[in-house]
């Protein structure tokens, strides 16, 4: 898998991905400094964990200027 690769990952399952962790991973290796790794929760499994990883990917957008918004109310359902 190219994200195995590329980020240094060990995933088996596209479902692996759901939490944002990845997508910040992904975001930060693209746009190097705009997301904090420290505050991404690797672990998250429950809703308000995945919700509050997609709110620091949404803080790297507006951080880099990236005009796309991710409704992050929406990801749980």
């Amino acid at each position: 898998m190219f994200l195995n690769s590329l980020l240094s990952l060990n995933l088996t399952k596209i479902e692996q991905t759901a939490s944002g962790a990845v997508s910040c991973q992904l975001f930060e290796y693209i746009f190097p400094g705009s997301i904090n790794l420290a505050k991404v929760n690797y672990a998250a499994k429950g809703e308000y964990e995945m919700v509050g990883n997609y709110k620091i990917l949404q803080e790297g957008f507006k951080k880099m200027k990236v005009r796309r918004y991710i409704d992050v109310d929406k990801v749980s359902e």
